[in-house]
């Protein structure tokens, strides 16, 4: 893996234990993945899982799908480490890269992957790849963050990166727009494209409960023009940050808050089998 995908798993399994208890928003996205496999009726006796993380919606999926075989990568040792701790053995755990990880063509009837494609260096290639692993008529479900997504912390920095010698005009997260994701998903031959949005204001004591939250599910730059810009590594950014932070975003009870923006995308890979009959 590159340098930068390196920092990323390495920091995953690093708080893979603290994980489960900060994913709030992320365990409300792995219901709503299930939410829409019911309404679908999708049915399934191969699954990919992408990006397993700690296996809730492994056990979900097994859960809803009992009698399938459902294959879950991650590419964070730690993760996969709880994972297995999670579910029953008849999972196939595999720690890889998905975005360099071949998958088996025509092999699966779902594939699946929770608050993780907005991870992806080569969204487009990688969700291509993930779209000829489907069989003929298969179905694919994903969820990620949006673009509004800790609007309030890149808020904030702008309005200090000037007074801590930063360039001005880094961005604290550069995540697509649903429209964007749904322009990606049918170049890569998803038809009957469905996506919803929905947005999460979520409650904290503190700033620096916040920013811890956020380092636990694996936040821990701001990606500047040319390189990542750690939050947690200069002393002087942090205090600025929970400064300004907690004096524009605060709660009636004393607390913070931060907007999580969420965006899930399902479609079936086109049958050409049906075409040719006609």
């Amino acid at each position: 893996m590159k340098p930068e995908k390196n920092r990323i798993a390495s920091q995953f399994s690093r708080y893979a234990q603290e994980y489960d208890g900060h994913a709030v928003v992320q365990k409300r996205m792995a219901h709503r993945i299930i939410e829409t496999l019911d309404e679908h009726g999708v049915e399934a006796k191969e699954i990919l899982e992408v990006g397993c993380g700690t296996g809730y919606l492994t056990q979900l999926l097994v859960e809803r799908f009992p009698h399938a075989c459902v294959t879950a990568i991650d590419f964070a040792k730690g993760m996969i480490k709880l994972a297995q701790g999670r579910v029953d053995s008849h999972v196939r755990f595999q720690m890889e890269d998905i975005e360099i990880h071949s998958v088996d063509w025509e092999r699966y009837d779902l594939i699946a992957g929770n608050a993780v494609i907005h991870w992806f260096h080569h969204a487009e290639s990688t969700l291509r790849q993930l779209v000829n692993g489907l069989k003929p008529g298969g179905f694919m479900v994903c969820s990620a963050f949006g673009p509004d997504t800790l609007k309030e912390l890149d808020w904030v920095y702008q309005h200090i990166t000037q007074a801590v010698g930063i360039a001005h005009g880094q961005k604290v997260k550069t995540l697509r727009t649903m429209e964007e994701w749904e322009k990606i998903y049918r170049n890569v031959g998803i038809c009957n494209l469905a996506s919803l949005q929905c947005w999460h204001r979520i409650g904290y004591s503190c700033v620096r409960e916040l920013l811890d939250s956020i380092r636990a599910m694996g936040v821990v730059a701001i990606r500047g023009d040319d390189q990542p810009i750690s939050l947690f590594q200069s002393s002087h950014i942090m205090e600025e940050i929970i400064h300004r932070y907690k004096r524009a975003f605060r709660n009636v009870d004393g607390g913070v808050y931060a907007t999580y923006q969420l965006i899930q995308l399902y479609g079936w890979k086109r049958d050409e089998r049906l075409f040719l009959l006609k």
